[in-house]
């Protein structure tokens, strides 16, 4: 964080709850109820930085954060416990689509705000802060279709199955790149869960099994990341196209590098801002959109000192 939080903070990391300061009583002011996939994820971590930074500039403002460590049941769980805290709004980084909409439904019925930050949900009523994850696979196909050569082979890394942005950065890949190109050839696709070493896992399997590919596509940075150490491991990166989302500081830097060719800018700092303007509104009661949408940005060795 860049400076010293003034909001109280209740963090329940694995199902215990640690109380800062000894408070245990609903604090004075406003209290909003915040929980994400995992600070373990380096995204997700990003989200919880840059949204309680947000918050320290309302000291009258209380951020009570339960870490599910990527466990559904213990989010909704969560859901649960901010509902009998009586917190004014809940903000979410929602783990599974369908799987989280129990969670909005609760909020709904206990009349308490439901901001879905980063990751859609299949039902109830939610607003929406983040990017449109569907514009994400696009930028990898509208970068690919230019760069790659005719009869091209590449091997797509999917993220978590369940989650609404797997489904839709494939999408978006196949929009606008596989649909319009049909001489390139999907050799395989495989889930890494958004894990970086899963994904060098997949990769050295891909490895053996395929002994000329062009691109590896991934998902997220995580595993464009693990596929690049697998791909020096065989001492074969050099030529192979590795395209990757979310543009972390590890991805800007192997871009960077020359290693990762391009990666796609999900600014994690204006979602989580975002997410925490549209919790204030909702608190003082002003009308909300259905929706925010931050844009996405491709990242290529040629522009990437601007993010550096």
């Amino acid at each position: 964080m860049k400076k010293m939080l003034a909001a109280l903070v209740i963090l329940m990391i694995a199902g215990s709850m640690v109380f800062a300061a000894g408070q245990r009583e609903r604090p004075e002011g406003p209290v909003i109820g915040f929980t994400f996939h995992s600070s373990r994820v380096t995204f997700q971590k990003m989200l919880l930085d840059e949204f309680l930074d947000a918050a320290s500039d309302y000291p009258e403002v209380t951020v009570n954060v339960i870490d599910p460590e990527v466990d559904i049941e213990r989010q909704l769980s969560a859901i649960e416990t901010f509902i009998a805290q009586g917190v004014d709004v809940i903000v979410a980084s929602p783990l599974d689509f369908d799987g989280s909409v129990p969670g909005v439904l609760s909020a709904n019925s206990a009349g308490i705000p439901y901001i879905a930050m980063n990751t859609m949900v299949g039902g109830g009523d939610f607003v929406y802060a983040g990017s449109a994850d569907v514009e994400a696979g696009m930028l990898q196909g509208e970068y690919l279709i230019d760069v790659l050569p005719q009869n091209a082979k590449i091997l797509y890394l999917r993220g978590q199955e369940g989650m609404f942005h797997t489904g839709e950065r494939r999408r978006g890949l196949q929009e606008a790149l596989l649909d319009k190109r049909p001489d390139i050839t999907l050799l395989a696709e495989q889930t890494a869960n958004y894990h970086r070493t899963e994904g060098m896992q997949v990769m050295e399997d891909w490895i053996q099994a395929f002994p000329d590919f062009d691109a590896v596509v991934a998902a997220n940075d995580e595993m464009a990341l693990g596929a690049i150490e697998a791909l020096k491991g065989a001492d074969m990166l050099e030529g192979i196209i590795v395209c990757g989302i979310d543009a972390n500081p590890d991805a800007i830097a192997s871009v960077r590098a020359g290693e990762m060719t391009m990666t796609v800018l999900q600014d994690a700092p204006a979602q989580a801002r975002k997410a925490f303007e549209v919790a204030m509104k909702a608190i003082r009661g002003e009308e909300l959109d259905s929706e925010y949408i931050i844009p996405f940005q491709s990242i290529t060795l040629e522009n990437v000192d601007e993010y550096f």
